[in-house]
Parts: C-alpha cells; structure tokens; sequence
C-alpha cells in the first residue's frame, strides 16, 4: 500500500477544518477591522463588554462613548459590532 494514501484522511480533515472553522472566523475578523477604521462620530456600537453606546469624538485608539448618561473612553478594538436600528430614547 502506497504510505501517501495513508495521509489523504489526515488532509481531508485539515481541509474539513480550514473551510469550517478557519476560514469564516478570518472572514468575520476582516469585516469588524473594517468597522474599526470606518468608525466615525454618531456611529452606535456594542462594546466586547456589551456596552450600547454612540460615538461622541475619535482619538487615535481611543474613543469617547455616551452610554445613557455616562461617557466611558474606550479602546477602538474594544468594539465588537454596530448597532442597528433606531435610537433609544431611554426609560
């Protein structure tokens, strides 16, 4: 038996895996860099924290986020998305 063919399940599983695993979560790591430094004033976003929050002012690395009544400045990769719809008014 040809010792090549004994390593083509190991390589069908690595493959399985890059397709499955590896490639979306590239995928999705390019698009938020891109929100990162498309980021701009009033956008709102949620923090890795889970902070929802509206941009107020970009400093380099850092930002300034009103959430409700407070204004936290934050590292911009500490954003994990944008969010959608519309603006709270609050309760």
């Amino acid at each position: 038996m040809n010792p090549i063919i004994q390593y083509v399940p190991i390589l069908a599983i690595i493959a399985i895996f890059y397709f499955l695993l590896f490639l979306p979560e590239r995928r999705r790591r390019k698009k938020l860099q891109e929100i990162v430094a498309n980021l701009k004033i009033g956008d709102r976003v949620i923090t890795t924290a889970g902070i929802h929050g509206t941009v107020l002012s970009l400093r380099g690395e850092t930002m300034v986020v009103r959430s409700d009544t407070s204004k936290l400045e934050l590292t911009r990769s500490s954003v994990a998305a944008l969010r959608e719809g519309p603006e709270s008014t609050g309760s």
